[in-house]
């Protein structure tokens, strides 16, 4: 099956408008698809991804690898993300990372919420 995709949030606008209104600058959290997983677009370098755990009890967050260079590979996880906490990871460059243009993560768990950054 196809991953879910989140859109990325933008970061790093230098000139707002102002006023910056209520609710605009706060992350929009998705709970993550456990059963067909995530991805989102790679912009080499800026992107970020997010994860906080909302439940009672530790969850895991992975990060797949694509075949680098030097034809490696190696996953970021499975990372052991506690109750209550929040963990960020990257940006992540195109070597190693790059699944034809997008990021591919997942978690054990809806009660992981994800929220994917870029920036500008």
């Amino acid at each position: 099956m196809a991953r879910t995709t989140l859109t990325a949030q933008l970061l790093g606008i230098s000139y707002p408008v102002l006023p910056i209104a209520a609710g605009s600058a706060d992350l929009v959290w998705t709970p993550a698809n456990v059963a067909d997983k995530n991805d989102a677009a790679l912009v080499a370098g800026k992107t970020i991804l997010f994860a906080r755990n909302v439940g009672a009890t530790s969850h895991t967050v992975t990060v797949t690898s694509a075949v680098d260079s030097f034809n490696r590979t190696g996953d970021l996880g499975p990372y052991a993300l506690a109750a209550g906490k929040v963990a960020r990871f990257g940006p992540f460059l195109s070597n190693g990372w790059d699944h034809t243009g997008r990021l591919q993560f997942e978690a054990d768990s809806t009660d992981v919420e994800l929220a994917v950054v870029s920036i500008l």
